[in-house]
């Protein structure tokens, strides 16, 4: 297209990509080229594509500290005793409301309340936030494995 459109420069960009062409082809004949880019992508990933400026802070320390459950998990509330499931969480940012604050990371889980002959997806649901400064998870949930 930029050769027949007339662009400056359309050789080279026609060039490049005929040579691109022949440098790939051959791994993805043989399969190579999504093992390879997924190496290629897991290497230089985050430094590569990351967009703007990296946080410093990794929701995975936020779930470990908390000890916060996965989305499909069964947790009962120990003071109640009601099952819920946690069906979403939402990793972000709160607090940045006034510019003299920093933002913190914050971890949302929407719960959906466990009843018999409840069809699913219906019924009561809550979200809770979970912050560097929440209390334990385990200290008023517990989750149940089958």
């Amino acid at each position: 297209m930029p050769l027949a459109a007339g662009v400056a420069g359309g050789e080279v960009i026609l060039a490049v990509a005929v040579l691109s062409i022949l440098l790939t082809a051959p791994l993805g004949a043989i399969g190579m080229t999504a093992p390879l880019g997924a190496i290629g992508i897991k290497i230089v990933g985050e430094r590569v594509l990351a967009e703007g400026r990296k946080p410093g802070y990794s929701f995975k320390e936020l779930r470990k500290n908390l000890g916060l459950p996965r989305v499909g998990e069964r947790i009962v509330n120990r003071d109640q005793g009601t099952a819920w499931k946690v069906i979403e969480e939402k990793e972000t940012w709160v607090g940045n409301n006034r510019p003299d604050t920093k933002p913190v990371p914050a971890i949302f889980l929407r719960l959906w309340l466990l009843q018999e002959g409840q069809a699913p997806g219906t019924g009561r649901t809550e979200v809770y936030q979970f912050t560097p400064s929440s209390m334990p998870f385990g200290n008023k949930w517990e989750v149940v494995y089958d």
